[in-house]
């Protein structure tokens, strides 16, 4: 009896986890969107979801606007040796929820990113600490570079500190 169930709940588990497979398969929307809220259907969007973009944190440039009206500007190779420099244990590890952020800035909303960059960028923020800033920041831009790197930002993003 127990091993029946045991059987019964392997196959239940099977079938839920393939339904959101199978819902973009038949082009239900409403299948996938059940089989999103069950939690057990775990299909990872890689390319539809990021809008074929390729993230990569070192991609990402910086150009800080200081209250006194002057900027810096942090290439691609500074962050990257710097975030080397702290990990991968450390100081490292208080930084993976922005490095996230960074990523994933072409696809999710402007809400919830602008919020979270101000955190650690702005004056006092961990980033800002890390990249030594000293000054305060008025605000900041990110030019971010998808995987290609041509040279030629695909994504730039302002965010101002005093919001």
């Amino acid at each position: 009896m127990q091993r029946n169930i045991h059987l019964f709940l392997i196959y239940a588990l099977t079938a839920v986890g393939l339904l959101q497979s199978v819902g973009y398969i038949i082009h239900n929307n409403d299948l996938v969107f059940f089989a999103l809220a069950t939690r057990a259907s775990p299909l990872p969007d890689v390319f539809g979801g990021s809008k074929a973009f390729e993230p990569n944190p070192y991609m990402a440039e910086f150009v800080f606007d200081f209250e006194d009206g002057s900027q810096k500007i942090v290439p691609k190779a500074d962050y990257t040796n710097t975030l080397r420099r702290n990990g991968p244990t450390g100081r490292f590890f208080r930084f993976i929820g922005y490095i996230v952020v960074i990523n994933w800035m072409p696809v999710i909303p402007e809400s919830t990113y602008k919020p979270v960059l101000r955190h650690g960028f702005c004056t006092g923020g961990a980033i800002a600490e890390l990249l030594g800033l000293k000054k305060p920041v008025r605000g900041f831009t990110i030019l971010l570079n998808n995987a290609k790197d041509d040279g030629k930002p695909d994504y730039r993003y302002s965010v101002s500190c005093s919001d």
